[in-house]
């Protein structure tokens, strides 16, 4: 009876260790995932930024250019002897 009682420790201790192995594994595998979901978050998010400011600087010229629109409209608008962009025959004429 001694004898399968250790014989039974025996295993239970083996399971025990070959589950910890297990959940080992299982911890490094999960902690190489979070390590490159981070670093995919890291790139992303440089990715974001840079495209933000792209666009602070597209907007920025969209509004530089809309006020030099305005300004020839009303340059042209204001004198009648000159021709305005309307007024202008297309280049194949």
């Amino acid at each position: 009876m001694q004898n399968f009682k250790l014989i039974l420790k025996s295993r239970q201790i083996t399971a025990a260790l070959i589950l910890n192995k297990m959940s080992d594994q299982r911890l490094i595998e999960i902690e190489s995932k979070i390590a490159y979901q981070d670093d995919t978050i890291l790139q992303l998010n440089d990715v974001l930024c840079k495209q933000q400011d792209q666009i602070d600087r597209l907007d920025a010229l969209t509004q530089q250019l809309l006020g030099r629109v305005r300004d020839l409209s009303e340059n042209s608008a204001g004198g009648a002897s000159e021709f305005s962009a309307m007024d202008e025959r297309p280049p194949h004429y």
